[in-house]
């Protein structure tokens, strides 16, 4: 059951769903917070029910209905892709926030139907796109607005899934557009739009390796309380989807190249990397250290040439939910947020997403390379 408070928070939180791990974090997060009381959550499946009630100490609400009415300020979403939209919709008008499960939905028409919904309710919406708050992502937001870099003529961005994960459930929905590119990549696609904008056109290819090797992983979760101890033995090339997905984001002044795999070697986020290339210079970020290493070719901007390291001072994921969630209660209160994400920033990325996969279905024109002249 939820703990009692003697004062009335600013902000009341309910969970849409429980689905999706991310609800772990946040119901850790907002228990701490007190601007924030969790009012409770709905679940349709029993078991899990009873699961999140006992181990994260929450009220179980009847119907989705009673959770709304017991007046709730914000609705947090963490149902699985298919059910997504539809929670949304049921929620859009009775509360202030919605933060909805990335990427939002199965199919991005989905979600793009709420767009006029929200629109007119004057509800505020935000997808769960936590790393948009890392403080690496600021740090290169700066850079690019300072034009140390010179002209950016080619970026590239790397993101995955550590061995087995994109084998799990969410990775794997059949309802869902595609797999680990859809599911995983769009975290990178949310960063590559916010520093480059949403791109003109896009090229793309997604690949599923043939069976490989097997290999035993403690990050794979079979479900939402998984004993975090587990191993379990996975096959490469056995993903329900595509292995592998990259796509060249075409600009009419630069290419962006993203790539997405389901088997990287380290924990989540460990060997995600990003370079962006300037006629002046290159900014390299490594995700896992958050470290920024921007190398110039002449000063320019205030930054000497040569190599500079800037720190970001927080690493590893937890922070970047923390700030999500601030950002998120101080726009549902009227204090408003540094951040400007929402509703349009979330169907950016889908938008970017579905031409991606309607660019991989049209990838036919393969051509063999030639042997000797």
């Amino acid at each position: 059951m939820s703990v009692p408070v003697t004062e009335t928070p600013l902000a009341r939180v309910g969970f849409v769903g429980t689905r999706h791990p991310h609800i772990l974090q946040r119901a850790r997060i907002l228990e701490k917070d007190e601007r924030a009381q969790i009012v409770g959550f709905v679940e349709p499946d029993d078991g899990l029910a009873s699961e999140v009630a006992s181990r994260l100490g929450l009220e179980r609400m009847t119907s989705l209905d009673s959770l709304l009415d017991a007046g709730v300020d914000i609705a947090i979403v963490e149902a699985l892709d298919p059910e997504v939209p539809s929670l949304a919709r049921a929620c859009i008008g009775r509360v202030t926030s919605l933060l909805l499960e990335k990427p939002g939905a199965d199919q991005p028409q989905a979600a793009y139907e709420l767009v006029p919904l929200c629109r007119e309710s004057g509800t505020l919406v935000e997808f769960g796109y936590e790393m948009h708050y890392a403080e690496f992502m600021a740090i290169l937001r700066r850079i690019l607005a300072s034009d140390c870099l010179g002209q950016v003529t080619l970026a590239r961005l790397h993101g995955g899934s550590p061995v087995g994960c994109g084998l799990e459930l969410w990775q794997s929905l059949p309802e869902d557009v595609g797999g680990v590119g859809y599911t995983e990549g769009c975290h990178v696609i949310e960063l590559a739009t916010d520093l480059f904008g949403v791109p003109e056109a896009v090229s793309a290819l997604t690949f599923k390796l043939p069976p490989g090797e097997r290999l035993s992983t403690p990050f794979f979760k079979e479900g939402l309380f998984s004993p975090s101890d587990a191993i379990t033995q996975v096959q490469v090339g056995t993903c329900a989807y595509e292995d592998l997905a990259t796509t060249t984001l075409i600009y009419g002044d630069k290419l962006v190249t993203v790539d997405v795999t389901a088997w990287e070697g380290g924990d989540w986020v460990r060997d995600w990397a990003f370079q962006i290339y300037g006629t002046n210079g290159t900014a390299s970020v490594a995700m896992g250290s958050e470290l920024v290493t921007l190398t110039l070719r002449e000063e320019r901007g205030g930054v000497p040439a040569g190599p500079t390291t800037i720190e970001g001072g927080q690493a590893g994921l937890g922070y970047m939910y923390e700030r999500q969630l601030d950002a998120l209660i101080n726009r549902t209160i009227g204090l408003g947020a540094e951040e400007d994400v929402d509703l349009e920033a979330g169907i950016e990325v889908l938008r970017v997403l579905e031409a991606i996969y309607e660019s991989a279905a049209a990838s036919g024109a393969k051509r063999s390379v030639r042997g000797p002249v």
